[in-house]
């Protein structure tokens, strides 16, 4: 019987079609039927019940005037469910595409649960629902935004649609997203102080948050400097200071100034000579060997020769002592 409502609304006020301009005035309240689509929304439907004394649903004045509008509109929404907005187009653009797979898309699209944004090309997903033999138009595209944006919430640009995460961020999430704002290697303090100008809930301390960033998968720990980087970053290196020089005496045949691996090393990290040097100094592993003119090696590699009449200091003690070019000074 309920199914047989809406075809026999439909037979009545058809009838009274001849005095469609005075009913469509009636219900004017401010809407333009010389616009390609009408929106009727939930504040336009409580005015009208506020004025005229009903209480009257949204739905229920979409049908009345795809009623009294039929030549000129066509509802997009069916009398199934239940819907913020409802939205009337002119019928050369309901031939063009098939709006209520539009809709069952952008409700399905956003009742998933999504971890992160899903873009799509706005051309693309439209052509989807296009009808056979129609074609995509930039005000097809304006109809189809303002439904997306006005049921669906659905962000809508030039060229894409975008249907936004719908699940919590979480904690480690925002931290990595630090990170990638920061694009380069952080402190553990300056993450937190991140943290709290974006108004996140701290942990208890700075060791509580080390913990937290120390689980995160996407994340590395550079050194021993409470710094901290992403794994996708190819120009990062993790190691301690002792394992970047380590690496780079590895690859050389030659012992190499202290100055050169300072260098070598502020590529990656920010320090000094003399840090560097007593960082290789202090090592109980019996790595590295030291020679004069703090030239610095592998104590697992032999050393035929350094080139140290190129280091001036070097210059200054090389008549005093008579050595060698190519000898090695140990000390």
């Amino acid at each position: 019987m309920l199914k047989k409502v809406p075809r026999k609304v439909f037979t009545g006020i058809s009838r009274l079609i001849h005095h469609s301009k005075i009913l469509a005035d009636k219900l004017d309240y401010g809407l333009d039927y010389r616009k390609d689509f009408i929106v009727i929304k939930n504040e336009w439907t409580d005015h009208v019940n506020d004025v005229e004394g009903v209480q009257f649903t949204g739905k229920l004045y979409m049908f009345l005037l795809e009623c009294i509008l039929h030549k000129q509109y066509s509802a997009v929404q069916g009398i199934k469910g239940n819907f913020r907005s409802y939205f009337l187009v002119r019928h050369k653009y309901k031939n063009d595409l098939d709006f209520l797979s539009y809709l069952k898309d952008l409700e399905r699209k956003s009742s998933v649960h999504l971890v992160r944004d899903v873009v799509f090309d706005f051309e693309e997903y439209l052509s989807r629902f296009l009808l056979p033999g129609q074609e995509y138009s930039e005000r097809l595209r304006q109809i189809c935004k303002r439904i997306a944006v006005e049921e669906f919430g659905v962000r809508c640009y030039k060229t894409e649609i975008v249907f936004k995460r719908n699940s919590v961020v979480k904690f480690a999430e925002y931290i990595v997203e630090i990170l990638k704002e920061a694009n380069k290697p952080m402190k553990l303090e300056d993450i937190y102080h991140q943290l709290q100008f974006k108004g996140k809930r701290l942990p208890v301390s700075l060791e509580a948050l080390r913990s937290t960033i120390l689980g995160i998968d996407e994340i590395v720990a550079i050194g021993k400097s409470s710094t901290y980087a992403l794994k996708s970053w190819d120009n990062v290196k993790t190691g301690t200071i002792k394992q970047l020089v380590k690496e780079m005496l590895e690859i050389s045949s030659d012992a190499v100034h202290i100055s050169k691996i300072a260098e070598h090393v502020n590529k990656f990290r920010s320090t000094t000579q003399k840090n560097v040097l007593s960082n290789l100094k202090l090592d109980k592993t019996n790595t590295f060997v030291f020679f004069k003119l703090d030239y610095v090696g592998l104590k697992s590699k032999k050393y035929k020769n350094i080139r140290i009449e190129q280091h001036p200091k070097y210059n200054r003690h090389r008549n005093s002592h008579k050595k060698d070019d190519n000898q090695l000074f140990l000390l």
